[in-house]
């Protein structure tokens, strides 16, 4: 009897410690889960209906808000009624984020960089937007899928360790029949009362202009592809949504703006020709970026003048000792970047060597370093001394 109770209490308390094991395993298995779970970083393009003739902003936007340190993506979209990019833009809080998109047909591959992983913490901005023209010749009704690439795709955390994903893509319908394309100035504070021009398709006489954050106080209707709006207080326009609406079906187009600018000539490097510089916000009056050249690997130097009225700028090819071996100026609209490999700009640059930019007005510089095996082109920060 009394070993039968033994065998009995022990059996009891073996299969009480089973039940407490088998509740921790689960626990640790639910709390990792969860935490699996909340560390995944989700990315979604959101659908888009737009006229033939118009200009399609497609948008990527973080479906929670997630610190992103660097990383790349491709974008695939090949559409025989999408034209190539006309703008593209990167978002963060803190103005950090930089990258390169390079542009192929069909297909875009951006690699991006945000040293102070501000990148994907804004849910009131798409962290990426790109305007392509639909072509007039676009059937209505017709759609293309705005696809994420999952396998050529990599996001960093701030400790560079890659993020669960969960990809959405969108769909363009070609169909509507108010469009934007363009919004000047796009960036920059715009003084009260200050013009700002809407270029698009479809509009009307009474059409109506919400600007987030902001009053609109009169507005000019030019013409069906322009209106002219001013706002009661000076707004900063960059990351700003407009919203464009023709009441009498409250048709309603979405546009997030920023500063487009037109290119200045191009590239005779293939790769360079086909890379858009995407620039953070800060600005210098002189920097410093050292060039590399090795087999396939090359470096690049983007310049952009945000600013209405031209500049020039002087570029010193420097020796590893500081002495300069050569210099030239380079004049820069209003409004427009250039884009080159730094050969392009020096032919004795190379590695050892040091380009030195100074400008009297501050501008945007980037430098770029590219490889033509494998069609990367990583972003490169400029520093602010030799």
């Amino acid at each position: 009897m009394y070993e039968t109770a033994q065998i009995s209490r022990s059996h009891h308390a073996f299969k009480f410690s089973f039940v407490v094991a088998l509740l921790i395993s689960s626990l640790t298995f639910l709390d990792v889960a969860v935490a699996q779970t909340t560390n995944t970083l989700g990315l979604k393009i959101l659908n888009e209906k737009v006229p033939a003739g118009g200009m399609l902003q497609m948008k990527l936007t973080v479906t929670e808000p997630k610190p992103i340190l660097k990383g790349n993506q491709r974008l695939n979209f090949s559409s025989t009624f999408l034209g190539a990019p006309a703008g593209i833009h990167l978002d963060s809080p803190k103005g950090d984020v930089s990258g390169v998109m390079v542009v192929g047909n069909g297909t875009s591959q951006m690699f991006f960089s945000s040293p102070l992983s501000s990148f994907g913490t804004n849910l009131d901005y798409p962290i990426l937007t790109m305007a392509m023209p639909v072509l007039s010749t676009a059937a209505v009704g017709k759609k293309v899928t705005l696809a994420l690439d999952a396998v050529n795709s990599s996001w960093l955390d701030p400790s560079s360790t890659a993020y669960p994903l969960e990809l959405k893509s969108g769909v363009l319908t070609v169909g509507g029949s108010i469009s934007v394309s363009n919004i000047v100035p796009g960036s920059g504070v715009v003084p009260a009362g200050t013009p700002i021009t809407i270029t698009g398709v479809g509009f009307q006489p009474d059409v109506v202009v919400n600007v987030n954050n902001a009053t609109v106080s009169s507005l000019q209707f030019v013409s069906s592809t322009q209106i002219k709006i001013t706002l009661s207080t000076a707004v900063e326009m960059e990351s700003r949504r407009v919203r464009v609406k023709k009441p009498t079906t409250n048709e309603t187009v979405t546009y997030y703006s920023y500063q487009r600018t037109a290119e200045v000539g191009e590239s005779t490097h293939a790769l360079v020709a086909s890379s858009y510089p995407l620039f953070p916000h800060t600005r210098w009056t002189q920097a410093f970026l050292k060039p590399v050249a090795s087999g396939t690997k090359f470096s690049a130097l983007a310049l952009q003048n945000t600013r209405a009225t031209g500049v020039t700028i002087t570029l010193n090819l420097l020796s590893g000792t500081g002495s300069v071996l050569a210099s030239k100026t380079v004049n820069l609209p209003g409004r427009s970047k250039i884009v080159r490999d730094m050969k392009e700009f020096f032919s004795g640059a190379k590695t050892g060597t040091e380009i030195r930019i100074t400008c009297p007005v501050a501008i945007q510089v980037l430098g770029m370093l590219g490889d033509d095996a494998s069609r990367i082109v990583l972003p490169v920060a400029p520093s602010a001394t030799r």
